[in-house]
């Protein structure tokens, strides 16, 4: 996140390239209203992905506690990146006991090894709003959570996978959440960090040039411009295949491309920015200014991750000087024409420093055996460019100008095996002044894509922390909106929801019927089309019917069946003829088929009708078709017999196929749909039956979508007939439709209960026709020798037998009264103990998911009075210890950010909280503190085992804050210098042992002692040996990373000051 220079490197948004004029985009002076981010876009977006990501993260891991511990991993422009490793996964399965059926379900889930938390640097006010000052960083964390959801973006290889939303603590307001992205962790870094660490050969370096093009062209294809393309943004993960693949990663500065917006201002980080991008740009020309940044990028990532500018730019040029010579290369065809390999190679090997450089004399001594091979074999390969490259790159620059009878050499070699004339070719298209000229296509064959609609069903997915507060965050937007005389429908209507059921607030019908009526009176559709019913079971009449017929009217014509059903209530002449139009004219369900702009061939719908009830004229006209078999009457590829279908016309289907035989009964339309599909989603019976009787078959759409899926359409009456013909004509009591059917043209059936799920025409049944579908051999999971009785008496006696009001379910084993504690739903939770629900039922504990522990106490919260504050227990939330450990020794352990607030409150009970933490051994708080990861590993759950934590695992920055904030209350001697009784350690041993250099500095700051010996002699100093001694002799697997080693070299230093130099 570095430049190679040293200065910290930031993306701007929407801004311009020339520093002396750049300052943030003003949303006030935008054409379009101001966009105020809220919390809830995050859940919308998290929700939306929920069935597409890869990967799963356990519950336990997507909390507040696991985002507040997990360990630093680095810092953006708009994030702080934190890394959590996952424990290894085990096999769940979880039994449930019906009537004597075990029934055992094996969780699929997949576990990521390591997740990093994106934590952007915002603050929400009381309404869920992001404050101003907060605005510029959530609107780049909402983009990036916007784009990372998008289904082509999640399955695509080249792009960082999403891996779910937590909700961490809020630092600036406890009562908050605060929304965390979590995405898959890139092992080695970005590009960037891994062209510091090692030498990647040519081969590797076009391949993952090639990888980020694939990423780009699929953001350009879903309408996305990146907008700061650089070896920053780009991650690095591991590939079975070539070792390294490359993935996209950073959308905070990309844009949607908006076409009724003319142009856009676009960000990024200079001087990479393309020439045109210094003023706003067309909206058709934005993505060019991505493959510019692209070209950039490829040429960079050739150059060994050098900046190139620094290698063509005058090395005296210092900041804006730097700046100003880079846009003059950028706006005259100089740049591209400095793609040769001439005009940087050397210079960027030479600014390369890579392995040993001590050792200049054989590295000089191979290079001339290499350079002389190569000439020795005309066709050599790019393997012994890349030894002698890797050998130039451990060459100290001091001693380049040794090597100067050997540059041309060596550049001749590289021109003449062409190994850069990819790169050159690839760069060169893209860094055309022609916006047009620059195509991605072409640069990858030189190498070788805010409004959320939430409804309650989101909200049963939820733990109820995360109900409550997104449910008060609602209320009081809307009550602002209200103030201010503005309604949002949607919300609303939610709103409606959320107080009928309870969700995140206690149930109200009052105000349920308040927020009804404000989303109805502004004819909101789901309100205008449920508010009836929604009303009626509430206990509330409306006073006009003629309106309120009026508007069911209007919302059946639309395609909403529920209001078609409350309509024939309240005027059975409406209903008929609201009924009839549906089904002549909207194809059963309020669809757009037959509408004039869908109408092919200037032959509107009630052209068709006229021709259709005109026999003679229908079989004349058809006469003059080419091949009437192939004619399309409507842009969804619908042939004549459909659309007769679709329109009871009986007896034109039948003169249709007497006349042509062409025509088939059962042909397929452009869905794969037959005739008498279409004929069962309106809702002809006379049509249905004339077809199965003359060889129509009930076939299978490719959507899975069958005739009985739409028995829903025939009235009761009908389906005595209707029913067995189609079972005659082979019609399948389990076919599944593929996903959820909404045809609705003018209504938001996909928002709600109009909507017909995935599934079985059993799932799509009311419930005159579930015992229909049964006795004819749908399929349902049976329990027990009298299930087929039990079915009858459900609807009088429910779905369990009073045996089963105990029984726990699901994977974390809830009894019906535990649910509803946890719901917060005290009429239930009353009711299930009337009839003999057990209070004192326990559920997996949520936190190890092992043990049945966790009561409704436990799920309450609830704390009886004189508590022992210095309890111990071996684990608490996802850690565990060798020795029970007091609730302060928890706190202390977690090493968790944003711990400040539970210390002080611990340490306020001074009187009664004991110094010592883990009696079993007399660890006080400080040992504790300073051992960080020592005795300490992630507790087993149902879905990971347990693991040791390790030096990466913790995060070091709050440890220090933990370590600090201790040693404001416990700072005498006595408590310094503690002795533990298991090895006589104190806690500068541990602060040692642990490699915790901020701990080991603070003790000493506060007088520690460094000379206490430990049981076996040994003092911290010689603690410090021992570790160093013991680090190169670690497994390969668990080798300590350099960052590691480092800290415990410094942690030597301190404990052994070096003599200062003389004067």
């Amino acid at each position: 996140m570095d430049s190679s220079s040293g200065r910290y490197l930031t993306s701007c948004r929407g801004g311009a390239s020339d520093p002396t004029t750049f300052k943030p985009c003003d949303p006030v002076t935008l054409a379009d209203a101001p966009f105020i981010p809220n919390a809830l876009d995050f859940a919308y977006r998290a929700f939306l992905a929920d069935n597409t990501v890869a990967l799963s993260v356990p519950p336990g891991f997507s909390n507040a506690q696991a985002v507040d511990s997990a360990s630093f991993a680095g810092r953006g422009a708009s994030f702080t990146v934190y890394r959590r490793r996952i424990p290894p996964q085990k096999p769940l399965t979880s039994r449930t006991n019906v009537d004597g059926l075990l029934i055992e379900i094996r969780d699929k889930r997949k576990l990521p090894e390591v997740v990093a938390y994106k934590v952007a640097v915002i603050e929400f006010s009381d309404k869920g709003e992001a404050t101003h000052t907060s605005w510029h960083a959530i609107d780049a964390a909402i983009m990036e959570l916007y784009l990372s959801t998008h289904r082509p973006i999640l399955q695509h290889p080249n792009l960082v996978d999403f891996l779910g939303l937590a909700w961490g603590a809020n630092p600036f307001n406890s009562l908050q959440k605060l929304p965390v992205l979590m995405v898959e962790f890139a092992e080695y870094g970005s590009l960037s960090q891994l062209q510091q660490r090692e030498y990647l050969g040519i081969e590797t370096r076009r391949k993952l040039c090639l990888d980020v093009c694939k990423g780009l062209h699929m953001l350009h294809s879903c309408g996305i411009v990146h907008g700061d393309i650089k070896a920053q943004n780009v991650l690095i993960f591991a590939d079975a295949e070539h070792k390294y693949r490359a993935k996209v990663n950073n959308f905070g500065y990309s844009q949607v491309i908006n076409t009724e917006r003319s142009s856009l201002l676009l960000g990024g980080t200079r001087p990479w920015k393309a020439p045109e991008a210094k003023t706003a740009v067309k909206v058709s020309d934005a993505k060019y200014t991505d493959i510019y940044l692209l070209s950039l990028f490829i040429w960079c990532t050739f150059a060994h991750g050098q900046n190139i500018f620094k290698l063509l730019v005058d090395p005296s040029n210092q900041c804006e000087e730097f700046y100003a010579e880079a846009e003059k290369l950028k706006e005259t065809e100089e740049l591209a024409a400095q793609t040769d390999i001439s005009a940087w190679y050397l210079k960027a090997i030479m600014a390369t420093t890579y392995g040993d450089t001590g050792q200049f004399l054989q590295h000089f001594q191979s290079l001339q055996q290499q350079l002389q091979q190569n000439n020795a074999q005309a066709n050599h390969s790019a393997v012994g460019i890349d030894d002698i490259e890797k050998i130039l790159c451990a060459i100290p620059p001091v001693f380049f100008q040794t090597l100067e009878p050997l540059k041309q050499q060596l550049i001749a070699t590289v021109q003449r095996l062409g190994l850069y004339d990819a790169m050159k070719g690839a760069v060169t298209i893209g860094l055309s002044n022609e916006p047009h000229q620059r195509d991605l296509d072409q640069i990858m064959v030189a190498l070788g894509h805010r409004q959320h609609f939430f409804t309650w069903r989101h909200w049963t997915g939820m733990e109820p922390s995360i109900q409550g507060y997104l449910t008060t965050t609602y209320i009081q937007r809307g009550e602002g909106e209200v103030k201010k005389g503005m309604i949002n429908p949607p919300e609303a209507f939610l709103l409606t929801a959320l107080y009928i059921n309870g969700y995140g607030v206690d149930k109200d019908t009052s105000q349920a019927l308040r927020w009804l009526f404000n989303a109805w009176g502004v004819k909101h559709p789901l309100a205008s089309a449920y508010g009836y019913r929604i009303a009626r079971a509430i206990g509330l009449t409306p006073d006009n019917a003629d309106s309120v017929i009026e508007t069911l009217e209007l919302m059946a014509l639309r395609g909403s069946r529920i209001a078609l059903e409350d309509l024939a209530m309240l005027s059975k002449d409406t209903y008929e003829k609201t009924k009839k139009t549906i089904r002549d004219v909207l194809a059963g369900t309020g669809a757009n088929f037959f509408w004039k702009t869908e109408m092919l061939h200037g032959f509107a719908h009630n052209m068709w009708m006229r021709t259709f009830e005109n026999i003679t004229i229908l079989l004349e006209n058809s006469s003059q078709f080419d091949s009437i078999a192939d004619y399309t009457a409507n842009k969804r590829g619908d042939r004549i017999l459909h659309v007769a279908a679709c329109c009871g016309q009986t007896e034109a289907i039948g003169a249709l196929l007497n006349r042509f035989p062409s025509l088939e009964v059962n042909q397929l339309n452009d869905q794969g749909e037959t005739p008498l599909l279409c004929a069962c989603r309106a809702g002809y019976t006379d049509t249905v039956l004339w077809l199965t009787s003359n060889g129509a078959t009930a076939s299978v759409a490719p959507n899975g979508e069958s005739p009985l899926h739409w028995l829903v359409s025939f009235d009761d009456e009908e389906i005595e007939s209707v029913g067995p013909a189609l079972i005659q004509a082979g019609a399948d009591t389990n076919a599944k439709t593929t996903t959820f059917i909404a045809y609705q043209a003018a209504f938001p059936a996909s928002l709600d209960i109009d909507r017909l799920p995935e599934g079985y025409p059993i799932g799509w049944a009311r419930d005159e026709l579930v015992e229909y579908l049964l006795k004819h051999g749908a399929d349902v999971m049976k329990a027990g020798e009298n299930y087929d009785e039990e079915v009858l008496q459900s609807q009088d006696v429910g779905a369990f037998k009073m045996a089963d009001i105990n029984c726990a379910c699901g994977v974390d084993l809830r009894t019906p009264l535990l649910e509803a504690v946890r719901w917060n739903r005290p009429t239930m939770v009353n009711l299930l103990l009337e009839h003999g629900a057990h209070a004192t039922g326990a559920s997996k504990n949520p936190f190890s998911g092992l043990a049945s522990t966790w009561t409704a106490l436990h799920v309450l919260a609830f704390i009886s009075h004189g508590a022992d504050i210095n309890l111990s227990s071996l684990s608490s939330g996802h850690l565990s210890f060798t020795n029970p450990t007091t609730i302060f020794g928890h706190v202390i352990a977690s090493n968790a950010r944003n711990s400040i607030t539970r210390l002080r409150y611990l340490l306020g009970s001074a009187d009664c909280l004991n110094f010592i933490v883990e009696p079993t051994r007399q660890w006080t708080a400080l040992h504790r503190a300073a051992a960080a990861h020592i005795d300490d590993e992630f507790r087993g759950t149902d879905a990971t085992e347990a693991a040791e934590l390790d030096w990466a695992d913790i995060d070091w920055s709050a440890n220090r804050e933990i370590m600090n904030e201790l040693l404001l209350q416990f700072n005498d001697p006595e408590q310094l210098d503690a002795v533990e009784e298991s090895m006589g350690l104190t806690a500068m041993h541990l602060a040692v042992l642990a490699g915790n250099e901020a701990a080991v500095k603070l003790l000493l700051d506060k007088g520690a002692r460094s000379d206490v010996p430990s049981a076996d002699g040994q003092g911290p100093t010689a603690a410090v040996g021992i570790q160093m001694e013991r680090l190169p002799m670690s497994e390969v697997g668990a080798r300590p990373g350099e960052e590691e080693v480092a800290t415990r070299k410094r942690c030597n230093d301190l404990l052994n000051p070096r003599a200062q130099p003389a004067a």
